[in-house]
């Protein structure tokens, strides 16, 4: 499975900043969901799994996978 990262608003592949598109809105909604492990943002420029449909920070999940072994 491969991590995701959301690029930053304003950047080349980032959502626009404040604007009305569907896609930059979708963007910027998902950065702010919370991890699923730790409840903080899931933020731009960081890792993270979708994991059965909940975003999860990568290192907090390949942490959690880790103590589990």
């Amino acid at each position: 499975m491969a991590a995701g990262i959301i690029s930053r608003p304003g950047t080349k592949n980032g959502p626009c900043e404040g604007c009305g598109h569907r896609d930059c809105i979708s963007t910027r909604m998902r950065a702010d969901s919370l991890c699923g492990i730790c409840h903080q943002p899931i933020g731009y420029e960081r890792r993270f799994y979708n994991i059965e449909g909940q975003l999860v920070h990568a290192y907090e999940y390949e942490n959690k996978i880790e103590r589990e072994r």
